[in-house]
């Protein structure tokens, strides 16, 4: 404990036994501990997901396009082929650096493991608590999902949601609750052959699951989405696709265009196409 600055708590945690634990050394006798507890704290560089795009960067902001099916951060140094691994694999060290004492380090948000699209990243300290503890920084946000059928609900919706399952782990749809969920939607591209349609998602509010619970209660619940009803899937079909935030008095604008096997689905190349006229959604 003293010579690696591990905690009594950590060591209990690891898959240590209780019996080496508690196992007397001897002089010079060699002690074999796990990289957990050795790297306990740090990033591992071993990913072999697929690439991430760099979608912008400057000296404040990091933003990405991450892949599907990938989670944003580790609960552990043995967890890899997760995001913030693929960006020290890549040597983009300074969101690393920031929030040191955390695993999710630079996040200002976290996509679920199914969620493609633009995630952001605090590149310095202040930056990262100026953006966490002031709800204004984010502007606009802007999704993309594929559902079965031909979507024609109205432009806005409002739901109240409550936590459910183990731990919350899913959200329902409840008469009331302090959970008050808001979005916009509108139809983007409906294919007749397939009879699936692609919806624009404006995420008003920003609670866990609320894209995938509110298109489940207006009965178009996601493809892939079998959590929430939906159709089994190669994949979730939920991808961020704009962000639009504000640092230092400057608006960002950062568009993941790129979603491969989603625009694949309907044999398009990218959201622009699929928008057509981009005052569909400005």
């Amino acid at each position: 404990m003293e010579s690696i600055g591990v905690s009594r708590q950590r060591l209990k945690k690891s898959d240590l036994s209780k019996n080496y634990l508690k196992s007397n050394l001897k002089s010079r006798q060699e002690l074999f501990l796990p990289t957990s507890i050795l790297n306990v704290g740090m990033i591992s560089a071993d990913y072999n997901g697929p690439p991430i795009e760099i979608l912008y960067e400057d000296d404040l902001i990091l933003a990405v396009n991450k892949p599907g099916q990938i989670h944003c951060h580790p609960l552990s140094y043995d967890e890899h082929d997760n995001l913030l691994s693929g960006l020290r694999s890549m040597k983009k060290f300074e969101v690393l650096r920031v929030n040191k004492d955390q695993y999710d380090r630079g996040l200002l948000h976290r996509l679920d493991f199914e969620t493609s699209g633009v995630v952001l990243l605090a590149k310095n300290d202040d930056i990262y608590t100026a953006a966490r503890e002031h709800a204004e920084f984010m502007k606009r946000k802007e999704y993309f999902c594929l559902v079965e059928g031909h979507f024609a609900e109205g432009e806005e919706h409002m739901h109240f949601l409550k936590p459910s399952g183990a731990k919350g782990s899913k959200q329902i749809v409840v008469d009331d609750s302090p959970h008050r969920a808001f979005m916009r939607t509108k139809l983007a591209h409906y294919n007749e052959e397939k009879n699936v349609s692609l919806v624009w998602v404006e995420l008003v509010t920003g609670i866990r699951h609320q894209i995938r619970v509110q298109m489940s209660a207006l009965g178009f619940p996601l493809i892939g989405d079998t959590f929430y009803g939906g159709a089994e899937a190669p994949r979730l079909f939920l991808h961020s696709y704009h962000y639009s935030f504000l640092v230092n008095q400057q608006i960002y604008n950062v568009t993941a265009e790129r979603a491969p096997l989603f625009l694949d689905f309907l044999n398009l190349d990218s959201g622009l196409e699929v928008l057509g006229d981009k005052r569909l959604i400005r």
